[in-house]
C-alpha cells in the first residue's frame, strides 16, 4: 500500500515522532526499520529498536482501510517476529496500531477472549486525533499534517504556516 512506504521512510527519518504523536517518553532513542517475516516473506509496517539494552521494542501498524482481522494480523506479525528468536523471550515489548481514520478501527473486541479489557502491550489511535491532542507539534510532525485535512483548499492555506514552522 503507498501509505505503508510513505510512513515507513517517514519514521525511518524521525522515528521520536511515534512517541510524540501518542505522547509517551520512551526514555532513549530508537532506530525504525520494516523487518521481513521469512516464513511467508511478510514485511512489517514498522518495529522501533531501543538503542540502549533493556527498553522495549515496538511494534507498529498502519491501518488506511477497512480490515475486521486487523488486530489479529497485529498479533500475527507479533508472533511470527518472536517465534524464531527465543533469545527475545521475557524481553518487553508493546504495539501500536494507528488508523488514519477511525471508520478503519473494528475495535478490540475482535480478538474475542485475548480482549480482557485492559491490553497493555497494546495502544491504538486516530491520526488526526492524536495530532490534535499533541500540545507544541515538533516540525516534523506537521508533515503529517496534510494527510488528515478534510479538502486541498485547507492545505493550500495552511501549507505555508506548516513549512515554516
Amino acid at each position: 500500500m503507498k501509505t505503508d512506504k510513505l510512513f515507513h521512510e517517514y519514521f525511518q527519518l524521525v522515528p521520536q515522532t511515534l512517541f510524540e504523536l501518542f505522547q509517551i517518553n520512551p526514555g532513549c532513542t530508537y532506530q525504525f526499520t520494516s523487518p521481513v517475516l521469512k516464513e511467508s516473506e511478510r514485511r512489517m509496517d514498522g518495529l522501533l529498536e531501543p538503542n540502549t539494552p533493556g527498553h522495549p521494542r515496538y511494534f507498529l501498524e498502519l491501518q488506511g482501510y477497512p480490515d475486521d482481522s486487523i488486530y489479529w494480523r497485529l498479533v500475527e506479525e507479533i508472533g511470527r517476529f518472536h517465534a524464531p528468536k527465543p533469545e527475545l523471550n521475557r524481553t518487553r515489548w508493546h504495539a501500536f496500531l494507528l488508523f488514519l481514520d477511525a471508520t478503519y478501527d473494528p475495535v478490540p473486541d475482535t480478538l474475542g477472549d485475548l480482549n480482557h479489557g485492559l491490553m497493555p502491550w497494546l495502544t491504538t489511535g486516530v491520526l488526526s486525533d492524536l495530532l490534535s491532542k499533541v500540545a507544541k507539534p515538533s516540525a516534523a510532525l506537521n508533515v503529517l499534517q496534510p494527510l488528515i485535512v478534510s479538502s486541498t483548499t485547507i492545505i493550500e492555506t495552511k501549507a505555508a504556516e506548516w513549512i515554516s514552522e
